[in-house]
């Protein structure tokens, strides 16, 4: 009888052992078929560090331009101010932001 159990516990230790295996190498062939499917673009895996690069992208489309100026002054609903605008604009309808502070249709005078 004695024989007998342990023949029984070699073969549960070796079929353990061969679960762990099996579950190890399944594991390392999953994540290496994953990444080769998300590089060829099958898939897309969202990671941490793909996040940040979408974000900039996001930030990076050119605002619109204020119809009331020539030169580019953000269309925003907050007040803009001259640091924020390139250089002098010119008032061609409502000076909304308050850019041209002599009233002579030029707003962001430098000097």
């Amino acid at each position: 009888m004695g024989d007998r159990l342990q023949t029984i516990g070699a073969w549960l230790a070796g079929a353990l052992f061969g679960l762990m295996a099996l579950l190890v190498w399944g594991t390392i062939w999953l994540v290496v078929a994953l990444a080769f499917l998300d590089i060829f673009g099958v898939i897309h895996l969202d990671t941490d560090e793909s996040k940040p690069v979408r974000a900039r992208v996001e930030r990076s489309v050119t605002p619109t331009c204020d119809p009331n100026y020539t030169g580019c002054v953000p269309d925003s609903p907050y007040d803009v101010d001259c640091d924020e605008v390139a250089g002098p604009v010119e008032v061609i309808g409502s000076d909304v932001d308050g850019l041209d502070a002599d009233s002579d249709g030029i707003g962001c005078e430098w000097g």
